[in-house]
Parts: C-alpha cells; structure tokens; sequence
C-alpha cells in the first residue's frame, strides 16, 4: 500500500504490473513470526506464492498456496509474509511499505466447481459459507473443473477481483486519512477552548498570539477534508462505472461497509463556530487596541503637556528681577545710591 496521504508515494509505481515469487518459511519460523500462533502450526504448509499486483489506483498483494478446503484460517499466512518481509527490508536500502494488519478480513478458499458451477458461463462463482458470529467471513471460489493450472487459474482470479480489491483499498485509504483529519480538527479546537478556559491574562496573552494560527489551522484541515471527501465521491462513481466492483457477489458487502464507515465530521457546525471565535476574538482586540490607544494618548498628552508648562516656568523665574535683597538668609544686600549734594545759596 502506498503512503497514507499520498497517491502514489511507493516505488516503482508501474501500473498493470504483477511480481510473483516463492517464500519458503519453515514452521518454527512460522510460529515465530505468527502472534496468533497456538499449539498446532498455523498454516498447512511452508511454501508461499505471493503474487504483488499493482493495479489502478494502488497495489495489493495475495497469498496464495495448496491447503485442505476446510483450512482454519488462510488469512494467518498474509500476516506471516508480511511480517517476513517487513524484518527482511529493515535496512535502508529498500523501503518496504504495507496495510497491515489487513482492513480485510475475510478468508479464501479457491477450488474445482462441480455440477452447476462447472458449467456456468462465469470464470468464477463466490460464495459466503462465513458462520454465524464468525469474526473473519469466509468465502469459497469456485473455477471451471476442466482448468489444471492452478497459477494460471490464481492469476486469473486476480484479474476477476482486481477492479473490486484496488477499489476497496483505496476507500479504506482516503477512509483513514478522513479519520486523522478529523483527529487534526479535535486537537486543535481543544486548544481553543482550553484557551478559553485560562485565566483572563493568560487568555488575553493566547488570543493575542496564538489563537490566529490554530484557527488558521482548523480552516486548513476543513478544506483538506472537504477535498478528499470530493475526491473519494468521484473516484467511487467513476469506478462505479467503468469497472466491475462484483456487485452481484457476497463480496459487495465490504464495500457496502465501508462506505457506511465514513467518519461523519459536523464541518459546517465546526466552521460556524471557529468564525464564532474569531469574530468575537478581533472584536475583543479590537476594543482592547482601543481602550490601550485611548490610554496612551491620554498619559502621553499630559507628559507633553507638564513638560511645556514646566519649560514655560523656568524662563519667567530666568528673566524676573531679583526680590527680598535684605533678607536674612546669606542673601547679599544691595548697593545704595548716594544722596544728591545740596544746591549753593543764591
């Protein structure tokens, strides 16, 4: 499987290509790879065709091997392969990406037709013999007797299923990557109200710097799940069309399931409230600017004006003349004019 939020992130991307090989696991390795592993082994055998196809929109892979036709459980041995294989790539010079455990839990059996089977015009008939209350369902696929090759009748099969398959693992994909949008959404209106809920200091100081960003960011992740939503809508209704997604088989309940498995997130009333808080939000800063604005202008008018009436004083006292010359204090007295000289008798 590709990477969660990209189509085509896995290498090489070839499309309609398959890659089949052979896996020899003995059944100590088996039992130490299996986390399900009981007291008998837990497939049939320690031989492992894996037949990787890359079909349109993404790859999948299929197990297969010769088992008894009442096998306990098939699907153990998807689980072993994938194990293997993510020890064996661990190194850094092949990335080895998978879904897994695996989203489909179903079992397999392929088998001869016999009776009306055989002689229907269809490749395959696929029946549901899942048991009441069974976790897993379990299918049995039925081919024409006349066909020998079992590899090539597998192969087969995978075409028969691959439109259905790549169909499937692509709506559990965008299905998932709803999912963590989703949990993005949550996270960050948490914050929002945790924000609300400080004290009011606090609370002014994470407005003021903070709540832009997570509203910023919960628009960013609406607008990421509105996409993938119209995203998936049309790649459904296109594959609807064009491909055969066995609507008339027992497997159609998968899909069916998994479209009624869609994370159903209130966008609209998340949106609405968002713009709720960011409009009360501007409007409290706002009247905040205000109210601070008012303040300044009000403090520094009244330094300006103490500092041009205290200018105005010191030049009065500057240019006034002295008063009190007598006075005690050390002040030095001031020189007297002498008397006028008496006029001469006439």
């Amino acid at each position: 499987m590709p990477d969660e939020f990209a189509d085509y992130d896995f290498f090489p991307a070839y499309a309609f290509t398959k890659i089949l090989f052979r896996i020899f696991l003995p059944r100590r390795l088996q039992n130490e790879l299996d986390i399900f592993a009981e007291e008998d082994d837990p497939v049939e055998t320690e031989y492992f065709n894996v037949l990787i196809t890359y079909a349109h929109p993404v790859p999948f892979t299929a197990i297969f091997y010769p088992c008894e036709e009442n096998a306990p459980s098939p699907s153990r041995a998807v689980s072993i392969i994938r194990r293997y294989l993510e020890r064996h790539f661990s190194d850094n010079q092949v990335d080895f990406r998978s879904a897994g455990p695996s989203p489909f839990h179903a079992n397999f059996v392929l088998g001869p037709g016999t009776g009306p089977t055989a002689a229907s015009d269809a490749k395959f008939l696929i029946n549901d013999i899942s048991e009441r209350g069974a976790g897993y369902r379990r299918y049995e696929i039925k081919y024409r007797s006349e066909e020998e090759n079992i590899q090539y009748i597998f192969r087969e099969l995978i075409e028969y299923v691959q439109p259905f398959f790549a169909t499937y693992y692509t709506l559990e994909r965008d299905r998932i990557n709803q999912i963590y949008i989703s949990e993005e959404v949550n996270s960050e209106l948490q914050k929002l109200q945790e924000t609300e809920r400080r004290s009011w200091l606090i609370r002014i100081f994470k407005q003021f710097f903070g709540a832009s960003e997570i509203v910023r960011s919960i628009f960013t992740s609406l607008l990421d799940m509105q996409f993938e939503k119209s995203r998936t809508d049309k790649f459904f209704s296109e594959q609807s069309r064009d491909e055969n997604l066995l609507n008339e088989t027992p497997l159609y309940y998968f899909i069916e399931r998994i479209r009624a498995d869609y994370p159903v997130f209130p966008s609209v009333e998340t949106r609405e409230l968002v713009l709720l808080f960011e409009s009360r939000r501007l409007k409290l800063t706002e009247n905040r600017a205000v109210l601070v604005a008012g303040l300044l202008g009000g403090v520094l008018g009244a330094l300006l004006t103490w500092a041009i009436s205290t200018h105005g004083d010191h030049d009065v006292i500057a240019e006034a003349p002295p008063h009190n010359a007598g006075a005690p204090g050390g002040s030095q007295p001031s020189p007297i004019s002498p008397a006028p000289a008496p006029l001469p008798p006439k």
